[in-house]
């Protein structure tokens, strides 16, 4: 006995659709368009019950129309064209398929979409993250793959979660997932505001695109925590429309103030070397100074010298290469060397090196330590004077000097006669070291000025490599198999990735108790 089909308003996708069968239960198909189609599809060729209008004459009328046949002919106009079946290469069928291959008509891009909607296993979100979420699924969700993992090692998990909990409290939605991702993220950055606290910071700051193609700027905070130790943590990520230096200044300050920093507090500010960062008038470092006159400005130290080794390079290669050139072209002249273009290479050579010697006779390593590599040597150091100003070096040098080794005994006669000599403190190497000592030894209430002044020399930032860290961790999370992730859930994702150190410090309890803050739920997990 075959099977009993029915289908209620199946042009109203928006309501939801009721299938019946006599030897099975109604369900509820998806209120979702594209469940509406394959809820149909599952049906097979099936045509739905659509009352036509009449036309024709008064007294013989037909439900047809007298229209030409298009796209939707047959399921909502109605076809007349009947004389035309049989019309040979014009019939009407024939030219609603298309002419030829027909693969630009209406009806063939219709029946692609059909077989491409009925292959499911094919689909790209089956293969990469496995949407389907039956129980009986071989690839279901990664999250709840993940799920049924920690469940066969924790029976306990395993009696609250999946089939064992209510089919309308499971919350292993997507949306949930989100939400508890935001709930974590939320704890992150209040941990890091509190480790801030009131205490100065500089800014480092980046912007990059992802692999959306959308403008994403980074923001680290680097400071001294209580302890002595420096930090760089991972603020937040946002979105912005340009690159414009106050365009930045204005979502900078945004963030700031949403997480209560103060803009006073700022002391350094870390920037490549774009002309919107660094602009003497208009750079992003011009505008943080009009407000907080005390941030100072870095460079990226790692990224000029990257700059000056490049540059150094490129002109001793292109000097190299002009003298080669301008040898050859005065051994041509005086016919030293042939000017057949078949000639062997090496005779060529053996010419260059006769000349090189009966010009001067020099050793090889007079030519390699005084034409090349002193020549070398004086090109890099005038590329490093033009790109570290004598404030930059001014400020490292007298940074130096606050080790306990250095020049800050001769002038602080207590410090230099105490510090040196403590057996905790006389082997540190480096200020952070020397910094973290001084809290742990109870040195930093002696000596309040030289704490501070350690604090502040250490907040300031030689390199932006956090930033572009970020950047890096951006393209793992987001990739192009995933690249319609919204910003929201992006630097929610980030920043529990790269602060996993700190989200490892959250409790369960403090993510549920924020997480029953955000509406009234069903379940209650204590």
């Amino acid at each position: 006995m075959s099977k009993r089909k029915e289908i209620t308003s199946y042009f109203q996708p928006k309501k939801k659709q009721t299938i019946t069968c006599e030897d099975e239960k109604p369900y509820d198909a998806s209120i979702e368009v594209t469940g509406s189609w394959r809820a149909y599809i599952d049906l097979g060729p099936y045509q739905p019950v659509q009352v036509y209008p009449f036309s024709g004459p008064e007294n013989h009328p037909r439900r047809f129309q007298k229209k030409r046949c298009g796209s939707n002919t047959f399921t909502v106009k109605g076809f007349n064209s009947w004389r035309k079946v049989n019309n040979g290469k014009d019939c009407a069928f024939r030219c609603h398929v298309g002419k030829g291959d027909g693969s630009n008509s209406a009806h063939n891009f219709v029946a692609k979409c059909y077989y491409n909607l009925k292959n499911q296993p094919c689909h790209l979100e089956k293969i990469v993250e496995g949407h389907d979420k039956s129980c009986n699924a071989n690839n279901q969700d990664n999250f709840l793959e993940m799920l049924k993992l920690l469940a066969s090692y924790n029976p306990q998990v395993e009696e609250i979660i999946l089939d064992k909990v209510p089919k309308n409290a499971k919350y292993t939605s997507p949306k949930i997932q989100k939400e508890l991702l935001h709930v974590f993220a939320r704890k992150v950055q209040d941990l890091i505001c509190d480790e801030i606290d009131d205490t100065k910071y500089c800014l480092i700051v980046d912007e990059s695109r992802d692999i959306s193609k959308r403008e994403q700027m980074t923001i680290v905070v680097r400071f001294v925590d209580k302890s002595g130790f420096v930090r760089e943590r991972f603020l937040d990520l946002v979105h912005v429309k340009d690159t414009t230096s106050l365009t930045l200044k204005t979502e900078i300050c945004a963030i700031l103030s949403h997480h209560n920093l103060n803009v006073q507090n700022i002391r350094g500010q870390g920037y490549d070397g774009a002309s919107n960062m660094r602009g003497e008038w208009n750079g992003l470092q011009a505008l943080f100074l009009k407000n907080c006159p005390y941030a100072y400005y870095i460079h990226c130290l790692a990224h000029q010298l990257q700059l000056a080794l490049v540059a150094a390079t490129r002109e001793r290669h292109d000097e190299l290469q002009t003298n080669q050139i301008a040898e050859i072209e005065h051994l041509k002249e005086i016919e030293e060397i042939q000017t057949d273009m078949n000639a062997p290479y090496f005779d060529v050579l053996k010419s260059l090196c006769r000349q090189g010697k009966q010009k001067q006779m020099v050793t090889m390593e007079h030519h390699y330590r005084v034409e090349i590599f002193t020549t070398a040597i004086d090109q890099q150091l005038q590329e490093l004077n033009n790109r570290f100003s004598e404030q930059m070096t001014e400020l490292l040098i007298l940074s130096a000097s606050l080790n306990p080794k250095g020049w800050l005994q001769c002038e602080l006669q207590h410090y230099g006669l105490d510090v040196p000599a403590h057996p905790d403190l006389k082997n540190l190497s480096t200020l952070g070291d020397l910094c973290h000592g001084l809290v742990t030894t109870g040195k930093a209430v002696m000596y309040p000025l030289v704490d501070r002044l350690l604090r502040l020399v250490l907040t300031l930032s030689a390199s932006t490599a956090t930033s572009e860290r970020a950047f890096s961790a951006m393209k793992i999370v987001k990739t192009s198999f995933r690249n319609r992730m919204k910003d929201e859930f992006l630097r929610d994702y980030l920043i529990v990735y790269i602060e996993k150190e700190i989200a490892e410090t959250i409790s369960a309890e403090k993510i549920i108790d924020s997480f029953y803050l955000i509406k009234k739920r069903r379940t209650h997990f204590k």
